[in-house]
């Protein structure tokens, strides 16, 4: 871009608006170099200032260089946004799991007094039915409390080696009654997958939030898809742009998708925030259950592959 232009805005403000709009990398090309010039372009972020005339090798110099730092740009500010993501759910986490420690140990104590009381009184008919109705909800609070553990780091872990695609095939018909039944479920599960080293009831609980979230974006009707395959995990690939924080490896991926009309940008960034839902009714701890679940099962990695 040629830093002057026929109209009211000069190529510096022009370039600024570009580059803050599409982020598309700009080159000035002028017959100036005086220090004003050569500041404002400075501030809006030029990538190249070529002073005419200019030999084409410079030109062909210029774009490389351009382009080569618009990339590294867009990658630093990828792994800034992304680090931003990690602490903010990385705190929320830590919240999440002392909440859940204290309020397990407050359901302990209203649990063992209702044991005391159901001693002292086992013949009253009217304590008995108090008590029973106490107790379901004491059940259905400590369910809320699992998935709490499940998103910070107080969930009890027992893994095992396990076939995917045997695991799906067992779980599967359990969760299918849960979904409208006007949705069409299909599996592909791939041929000689690896085996993974994964607790099965926390899986199971990935597993059913992320299809219950899948069917109720469907609206009662639709496909969904689940796919297993093998990935093998380069270091680039690993901890660096793809797939931040994983080893390299090998390793089985699921894939569960849905025809549905998808999720907004805004909606993406925070679906896996405890209490976020898009419902008029909901809780909105599914999903957060099930990123805390796969970023702990993350954390227990022994080596490159398990």
């Amino acid at each position: 871009m040629d830093i002057h232009l026929r109209d009211e805005t000069d190529g510096i403000e022009a370039a600024e608006q570009i580059y803050s709009r599409f982020a598309i990398p700009v080159i000035f090309l002028s017959a100036y170099s005086d220090q004003s010039l050569l500041k404002r372009a400075k501030y809006v972020g030029a990538f190249g200032y070529l002073i005419k005339p200019f030999e084409e090798r410079e030109l062909f110099a210029t774009l490389e260089m351009a382009l080569y730092k618009a990339k590294a740009e867009k990658e630093r500010k990828q792994i800034e946004a992304r680090l931003q993501q990690m602490q903010k759910m990385e705190a929320m986490g830590t919240i999440a799991g002392g909440f859940a420690h204290q309020f397990n140990n407050a359901l302990t104590v209203v649990n063992g007094n209702i044991d005391l009381l159901g001693m002292r009184l086992p013949d009253d008919e009217n304590v008995a039915s108090c008590t029973q109705e106490i107790r379901k909800s004491v059940a259905r609070m400590s369910r809320l409390t699992a998935q709490f553990l499940a998103y910070g780091r107080g969930g009890k872990y027992q893994v095992k080696r396990l076939s995917l695609s045997d695991f799906i095939g067992d779980v599967l018909p359990l969760i299918r009654p849960s979904l409208a039944s006007a949705i069409e479920v299909k599996s592909y599960l791939g041929v000689d997958l690896y085996d993974v080293e994964a607790d099965p009831t926390q899986l199971q609980m990935v597993f059913s939030a992320v299809l219950l979230n899948a069917s109720e974006a469907l609206a009662d009707k639709g496909r969904i898809s689940i796919r297993c395959s093998n990935s093998d995990i380069t270091e680039e690939q690993g901890g660096k742009v793809k797939f931040p924080g994983l080893k390299a490896g090998n390793y089985v991926c699921l894939t569960i998708t849905d025809n549905g009309k998808g999720m907004a940008a805004e909606t993406r960034k925070q679906i896996f925030e405890p209490f976020f839902t898009t419902k008029f009714l909901g809780r909105g701890l599914g999903m957060a259950a099930a990123y805390g679940i796969v970023r702990n099962h993350l954390q227990l990695q022994k080596c490159p592959g398990s």
